[in-house]
């Protein structure tokens, strides 16, 4: 906390370095505000969701056959494979 209405990020996930983390934390905030959390379980919850969001390989992205074969042994450890938390298609 950094003021009446201000906060200060210190560092983020390794995963979105050399990212615009602007748009990511725009949403974290709006859906914290959306759902009137605190900091508590359900917002960490809600956090981690649009993370995966942002950090996720995007259409005609270019990947290596190495991460290739890495994110489909993930996506095979997943419970729910089909859709993200937010229930959008994983594939078409």
């Amino acid at each position: 906390h950094f003021g009446e209405d201000t906060y200060v990020i210190q560092s983020i996930p390794a995963v979105f370095k050399g990212s615009d983390i602007q748009p990511l934390i725009r949403d974290i905030v709006e859906k914290w505000i959306e759902n009137n959390t605190d900091v508590s379980k359900r917002a960490l919850e809600d956090t981690l969701k649009i993370m995966a969001c942002h950090g996720a390989i995007r259409a005609n992205q270019r990947l290596t056959l190495q991460e290739i074969k890495t994110m489909l042994k993930q996506l095979d450890a997943c419970d729910q494979p089909s859709n993200c938390p937010h229930g959008s298609p994983t594939w078409i």
